[in-house]
């Protein structure tokens, strides 16, 4: 008899608001979401009444009194009526950069534009930007690239707002076959850009002194957002037809090639039917993936393995539904925290189903724990030698198939090996091993052939 039940590796914190879930009543909407180095939680968006609203958190849901007003900060400018801040990305110092957005009644009036705070949330006066700003993403060194209304420019500036120069022409950048950039993300690293398009369906890459790569990637299903993550681009969405079919991952190399050595030819994918909306990394490497049906009261937190397999062991076959205790959910939106603590940020839409006078927020907080299941923590660790090998590698336990891949994510064969296989015939360098064990358990692992 085989014990097939399990620990659950997740659950909502039952000392946080009601059983996990609190209720901030009557605060608006919020629409980006940043956490800070030492946990607390940066929200941005608007009041009830269509104010810019930027409030910042202690990690237990409690207001933090030592920023703006009693831990808000509201922004309101006459001509406006309707004014909303998102997002709001947090420096290394802990000064905030945020976009403000404000409007008239017939949008006749508009500004938008970059505001820079210091970490109490006092204005950084020495800040003084002018341009137009629709979108925006840090840099490592303090600049910020900037997307000047919808079209096919960038634009970097100086950490004190100023235009640079270096960057373009002049410091901005026209970008060849892009027409409408609606998503930004950055390599830690290089400061390369990588931006979607959604017009013509393709994500490019722009190097850090505002070189195009010309060769782009085109995606036909929907990609709601890039991240990049060691080294890696993942592109996360899903299947719509007429209605939500499956939720999904794509690992990109450099070239802007799927990784082969990721999923099943570089793509994760489980039949799901909700949307997907915000992808997150744990500590541990593992994918977390947040899905929701829009106007629904259910939300869906989903994990993937780092060679591409949905974790069984997580929640129910790799899905953990909760209800966070709204009706109808407009948006969501993950915060995670190096202590595996993760928070889901989700604003209700009104019963009028009106885009304006949002009032409700619940903050669910959700502990990734590490636990285990029974069946998981009998699993043995897959060891290989000799690694570095010359003719012959083994495995430490039977492996049922076996993939190859080069470091560079190109398969190089398939085989049903048992416990050796022979690289005698392979060039020196590193490879990728991914199979499946005895005990239907993936695995992936990486060895030196000399």
């Amino acid at each position: 008899m085989f014990l097939t039940a399990y620990f659950k590796s997740q659950y909502l914190d039952s000392t946080f608001g009601n059983n996990g879930n609190l209720l901030l009543q009557g605060i608006g909407a919020f629409f980006g979401t940043a956490i800070q180095n030492d946990g607390k939680l940066v929200l941005a968006g608007k009041t009830s009444d269509n104010k810019g609203l930027l409030c910042r958190l202690n990690p237990d849901g409690s207001f933090d009194n030592t920023f703006g007003v009693a831990g808000k900060l509201i922004f309101h400018e006459e001509q406006c009526n309707y004014e909303v801040v998102s997002p709001a990305k947090i420096l290394d110092d802990g000064s905030i950069v945020l976009l403000y957005d404000g409007s008239n009644n017939n949008n006749s009036f508009r500004i938008r534009k970059l505001v820079k705070l210091k970490s109490n949330g006092s204005l950084d006066e020495s800040f003084n930007s002018t341009t137009i700003c629709s979108d925006f993403t840090l840099l490592s060194n303090g600049k910020i690239i900037v997307v000047p209304g919808f079209g096919n420019k960038l634009i970097r500036l100086n950490n004190n707002g100023s235009i640079d120069t270096s960057f373009g022409n002049m410091g901005i950048k026209t970008l060849s076959g892009v027409s409408d950039i609606n998503y930004l993300e950055t390599d830690p690293l290089t400061n390369d850009v990588f931006l979607m398009d959604s017009n013509s369906r393709k994500i490019w890459k722009i190097n850090n002194e505002g070189m195009q790569n010309m060769t782009s990637y085109s995606y036909s299903n929907y990609v709601s957002n890039i991240k990049f993550f060691k080294n890696s681009l993942f592109l996360s969405g899903g299947v719509y037809n007429s209605d939500y079919v499956s939720t999904s991952i794509r690992k990109l190399n450099a070239n802007f090639t799927l990784d082969q050595s990721f999923g099943s030819s570089g793509t994760v994918s489980m039949s799901n039917p909700k949307a997907n909306i915000d992808l997150i990394f744990q500590n541990d490497e593992k994918a977390l993936q947040l899905n929701f049906i829009p106007y629904g009261n259910e939300i869906q937190i989903a994990r993937f393995n780092t060679i591409g397999t949905v974790d069984n062991f997580f929640g129910n076959q790799g899905k953990f539904d909760f209800q966070p205790g709204i009706d109808r959910i407009y948006s969501t939106y993950f915060l995670y925290n190096k202590s595996n603590t993760l928070y889901v940020i989700s604003t209700e839409q009104p019963n009028n189903n009106q885009v304006t006078n949002f009032r409700n927020v619940v903050i669910s907080k959700i502990n990734i724990d590490g636990n285990l299941s029974i069946l998981e923590s009998k699993k043995q660790k897959l060891i290989l030698y000799p690694n570095p090998a010359t003719s012959f590698i083994y495995f430490s336990k039977k492996i049922n198939s076996i993939e190859l891949f080069s470091k560079e994510g190109k398969k190089i064969e398939t085989t049903t090996a048992n416990k050796s296989l022979s690289v005698s015939n392979l060039n020196k360098g590193i490879y990728i091993l991914k199979g499946v064990d005895e005990n239907g358990n993936a695995i992936s692992e990486k060895f030196i052939k000399k």
